[in-house]
């Protein structure tokens, strides 16, 4: 009877588990793979780094660069005007009513207080915003009026105020302004103020225009009550007003007490302050 020997393993049970975690350990990583998962960062970066500074260029291209825009130059539209030949016998130009830009009140006795003035009411056409502003003069408070000269030639300038008479409007069937002249009779003081911007009314207050100097008196004028029944019209000595300018005066209460208010109206009869152009003298 034959016999069997006893068979030997070729390989220990640890030197198998050796080869299995070998067979399922996972590839060590090339240099070409290192090299590509560099690349892939470096990619990252650049991509992260353009997009930051895309972002810096645009926000710094919309952000507002120089002057403001209240001081921006008008360029002119009259160009060659001054050169023209024109023809002889030519009538005089008209003058032209032109109505101020800002009226604005600022109290003393307040001093950072803004009194803005927006009349404005919805209708089924949309907003509707009215020319109408108040014009108020007492004695802690004044009125800043801001005018823009217009067309060529028109430099000779009269600063005018005119109050409409209410018995002459009762006549003619037009309605009647009302004025408040208290007491009996005042005297309004007009200065011009230095300022080459355009004033804005959002942060206009007493601290703020006062840090306009005052460069000279333009004119005074004397109002009695019986304006408001008689209807009176008051003008300034004419003035040179450069084209394209602006003009701005602050009118005050030449005394200790007494009030001027009323509602800056275009509609006729006129009420309210405006600047008649006249051609410039030849």
């Amino acid at each position: 009877m034959a016999t069997h020997s006893a068979s030997t393993p070729l390989l220990t049970n640890f030197e198998l588990d050796d080869a299995e975690d070998y067979n399922h350990r996972p590839p060590r990583p090339t240099p070409t793979d290192r090299r590509t998962f560099l690349l892939l960062i470096f990619a990252c970066f650049v991509s992260v780094l353009s997009i930051l500074l895309n972002f810096l260029h645009f926000s710094a291209a919309s952000a507002p660069r120089g002057q403001s825009p209240l001081k921006l130059v008008y360029p002119n539209p009259y160009i060659g005007l001054d050169s023209a030949v024109l023809p002889s016998g030519l009538p005089p130009a008209k003058p032209i009513l032109n109505w101020p830009l800002l009226i604005a009140q600022v109290n003393r006795s307040d001093p950072h207080t803004v009194y803005l003035q927006n009349p404005k009411w919805d209708s089924s056409f949309g907003m509707i915003y009215d020319e109408q502003r108040e014009f108020e003069v007492s004695t802690d408070v004044s009125t800043i009026l801001q005018f823009r000269t217009l067309d060529f030639g028109m430099t000779r300038c009269v600063l005018t105020l005119e109050i409409p008479s209410a018995a002459n409007a009762d006549a003619n069937d037009l309605p009647r302004k009302n004025v408040l002249i208290a007491p009996q009779s005042v005297m309004l003081t007009v200065n011009t103020l230095a300022t080459d911007a355009s004033l804005p009314p959002e942060t206009l207050s007493w601290a703020t225009a006062s840090r306009l100097h005052r460069i000279k008196r333009l004119t005074s004028f004397g109002i009695a009550s019986l304006a408001a029944r008689e209807g009176v019209v008051l003008q300034s000595a004419p003035f040179v007003c450069a084209e394209r300018s602006l003009l701005t005066v602050e009118v005050t209460l030449d005394g200790k007490d007494g009030q001027v208010k009323f509602t800056q109206d275009h509609k006729l009869p006129r009420l309210g302050f405006y600047l008649m152009q006249h051609p410039a003298e030849s």
